[in-house]
């Protein structure tokens, strides 16, 4: 199967503002299996009581701490810390 053939991961990173997760977001796009970034998702829905829907295969970044319950997302959503994404994309060899 090719690379533009496989089914495309949904992944959350979550951290805190200036921490690198923009700055990173193609590496880390590419190591965990997304197709596109979405960057900012969730800052403005968590302060109103709500998270956006997200967009299937594609890497959301966000500054809303997703560290406790998943906030009613599905299971195939993957939700990483920053830190963690990290971690996984040099595992990999990304970055």
């Amino acid at each position: 199967m090719s690379e533009n053939d496989r089914e495309n991961r949904t992944v959350i990173v979550h951290g805190p503002a200036g921490c690198g997760k923009t700055h990173h977001s193609k590496d880390l796009a590419r190591a965990l299996g997304c197709g596109e970034v979405i960057d900012g998702w969730g800052d403005l829905g968590r302060s109103n009581g709500f998270l956006p829907p997200v967009t299937p295969g594609a890497l959301h970044l966000t500054n809303v701490d997703l560290s406790g319950p998943k906030y009613g997302l599905a299971p195939s959503v993957l939700v990483l810390s920053f830190d963690a994404a990290m971690s996984a994309a040099f595992c990999l060899g990304a970055v």
